[in-house]
């Protein structure tokens, strides 16, 4: 199931239109661009929630996310750039549980952030 469909896309592109003949094709978005967006969301998401999100009351923020990051991809340099931070913005802000899912959060151990002093124990014997 894909988080967005090429509609959701074409609302952030004004005045472009994708047809069999432009560079960028609509089947390009809904078999390449689309599906790489998702696979993009999944993997950063899969530590902390499972995957794919299929909550109804989480596909709205994923669509967005989603429709970010796909129209990242067939876009000029300026409005790729500012599609895709704003795409990894609201991901990094779900993986932060600053914006929260409806999903269930998988229990996972903080990597890389050390909150006690390790000792190190050895035995004699």
């Amino acid at each position: 199931m894909a988080y967005c469909a090429f509609g959701d896309v074409q609302k952030l592109f004004v005045n472009i239109s994708f047809t069999g003949t432009t560079p960028v094709t609509e089947a390009d978005i809904t078999d390449v661009h689309i599906p790489q967006a998702d696979a993009f969301i999944d993997g950063r998401l899969r530590r902390y929630y499972a995957t794919p999100v299929t909550h109804s009351g989480d596909l709205g923020l994923m669509r967005l996310v989603s429709m970010n990051l796909t129209a990242a991809q067939p876009n000029d340099q300026a409005n790729a750039r500012r599609h895709r931070e704003w795409g990894e913005r609201l991901l990094q802000q779900v993986i932060d549980g600053e914006l929260t899912l409806r999903a269930e959060r998988l229990a996972v151990a903080d990597a890389g952030k050390v909150t006690e002093p390790l000792v190190l124990v050895t035995s004699e014997y």
